[in-house]
This record gives C-alpha cells, sequence and structure tokens, in this order.
C-alpha cells in the first residue's frame, strides 16, 4: 500500500511502502516535492527519480532502512537533523522530507547532485583542459586566478590547491566574463541538461555545485591519508 502520493496522483519515492507515515507527514512530503517542482519542473524531477539519481523519503527511519549511514555523505541542519544524504554504494541522493523547509529544498537537492557528480563528473571531457587552463592561468600571472589562488588557506594541502583556487574563482561573480568561467559554465550546464535538470542554472547555483564537488573531493583525500597514510590523488 502506498502511503504518499506524488502531485497529480502520481506515486511518490517512498523507500519502504509498509513503514506507517502519518498523514500530517504526508502533508510534509507533499509540499517538499510541489516546492521541488516549481524550482525544476515536473519533468527534471521525474526524470532524476527515474533514472535513479534522486529519491524522496518521508523520514529518517525510512532514510536508515534504505541505506547504510556510516558510508554516505550526510548533509546536516543542527535545527532539523538529516536533510539529505547521498549514497555511494548505489549512486543514489536522498531528501529526507521531514527535515527540510520547501524553501530549502532546491538548495539541498543541488548539494547532493554535487556530491553525486564530483567536478570530473559535471566537467566529464573537459575536466583535464580546465584544470590545465586553471594552472596556465596562474603560472601567467592572471588577476583573477592569483586573487582566487591567495584565498585558499595556507594549510591546504598541495594537491588540492589548484581545485580550491577554482573554488574561490567560481565563488567570485566578477569572473562571469572570464573565458575561464565562460568554459566550466557550458560544461556544467551541458551535464545538468544530460541529469535531466532542465533549470537554468543560476550563478549561485553553479557557485554551490563546484564548491560541494570540490569539498567532497578534498575529504576524500583526506580520509584516502587517513586510512593508508599516504596520499592519493582522486581526481
Amino acid at each position: 500500500q502506498e502511503k504518499v502520493k506524488h502531485l497529480k496522483g502520481k506515486p511518490a519515492v517512498s523507500v519502504d511502502p509498509n513503514m506507517e507515515v502519518s498523514s500530517e507527514q504526508q502533508v510534509v512530503t507533499r509540499k517538499v516535492i510541489k516546492a521541488l517542482t516549481k524550482e525544476l519542473g515536473i519533468d527534471s524531477v521525474k526524470d532524476l527519480v527515474k533514472v535513479g539519481k534522486l529519491k524522496i523519503v518521508n523520514t529518517e527511519a525510512e532514510l536508515k532502512a534504505a541505506m547504510d549511514l556510516k558510508t554516505a555523505t550526510l548533509q546536516t541542519s543542527e535545527n532539523e537533523g538529516v536533510q539529505g544524504a547521498y549514497d555511494p554504494a548505489t549512486g543514489i541522493s536522498y531528501i529526507v522530507a521531514e527535515n527540510v523547509a520547501p524553501d530549502k529544498v532546491w538548495g539541498v537537492v543541488r548539494h547532493e547532485l554535487g556530491v553525486h557528480a564530483g567536478l570530473q563528473g559535471m566537467l566529464g571531457k573537459k575536466h583535464e583542459s580546465v584544470m590545465g587552463e586553471v594552472q596556465n592561468l596562474v603560472d601567467k600571472g592572471d588577476d583573477a586566478l592569483n586573487l582566487a589562488r591567495q584565498r585558499v588557506p595556507k594549510e591546504t594541502h598541495a594537491d588540492d590547491v589548484l581545485e580550491e583556487t577554482l573554488a574561490y574563482f567560481i565563488e567570485d561573480e566578477k569572473n562571469q566574463g572570464h573565458t575561464l568561467y565562460k568554459m566550466i559554465v557550458d560544461s556544467i550546464r551541458t551535464w545538468a541538461v544530460q541529469m535531466g535538470i532542465k533549470r537554468t542554472l543560476s550563478t549561485k547555483d553553479l557557485s554551490a555545485l563546484v564548491n560541494v564537488a570540490i569539498r567532497k573531493q578534498v575529504k576524500g583525500a583526506k580520509q584516502a591519508v587517513k586510512a593508508s597514510g599516504k596520499r592519493v590523488k582522486l581526481s
């Protein structure tokens, strides 16, 4: 028995159909789905769900039933609990409806998709050329890249400096006219369309996607060092 209904009678993505969900929670989940549909469009939401990129669960209890949280990348809020999660075993991103305010749902989804794809996934075949161009511009003394490089924390590992430089470069809206910025934007928008996201990504969206992808990469490298004692380049 399906406990929650999607908009216009379409079934929601409930992990465990036998799990009891209160009528109040059903209302909350519908609001979250409606808000996400407003942001992305019904076709984009359906596409993300259909290809297995995204699942919307009602509660944290459902999330725990669906995946091993110990291996997951969790997006948490101090007051609301787990809002989203990425399961590396299945490649599925989850949104926990009970913990996400409708006006925050796109930000949570955007974060999860960025973690899922990673920088290399979003840039695709252009990843190597983009990173090569970042290094080339830094070496040539490009003002925008050097300013971004100066913002990288001094304790950052040498292998992560280039990626961190790119994150700060994308974060600065003054760089929107830069050739490198346009190259990255084009690549990420192509990736977004392939993912089923038909919405036009804003500057804020692009910055958030790049930042979360890079932070994931840096965090993964640090975990690899901790586990093996050796530095591993993950990109």
